[in-house]
């Protein structure tokens, strides 16, 4: 991301612009900090997980927003009394709040495959 100096040595001579710069330059702090509420919101998912559940992987995803697009890692989770039978594996709840376009949320722990 580039410093204000940058943004300043960028306008130079052609300040008619300047608007234009300043809130790309917006959208890319709020991209980051949407990253960084995204991550922590999955750390207190992992920490909160029920019994039994296991990380078995990561999902990388591009959520399209207001501000640009944002990437985050999310974990998928095992429950171990699955293992064996399907193969199943499900990400905690909240899944549905970082869902991409298109995408369903997945189902509440517990419910119907």
């Amino acid at each position: 991301m580039k410093s204000i100096s940058e943004l300043v040595g960028e306008l130079k001579g052609d300040e008619g612009w300047w608007e234009e710069v300043v809130l790309g330059w917006g959208y890319g702090v709020a991209c980051g900090v949407a990253e960084l509420v995204l991550h922590e919101l999955d750390q207190e998912l992992m920490k909160g997980r029920e019994e039994g559940l296991r990380v078995k992987n990561f999902k990388e995803r591009c959520l399209t927003t207001v501000f640009g697009d944002v990437r985050i890692r999310r974990r998928v989770y095992m429950d171990e009394a699955w293992r064996g039978q399907d193969g199943a594996a499900d990400l905690l709840e909240g899944e549905g709040a970082t869902a991409g376009v298109g995408q369903l949320p997945a189902p509440a722990r517990g419910a119907q495959r």
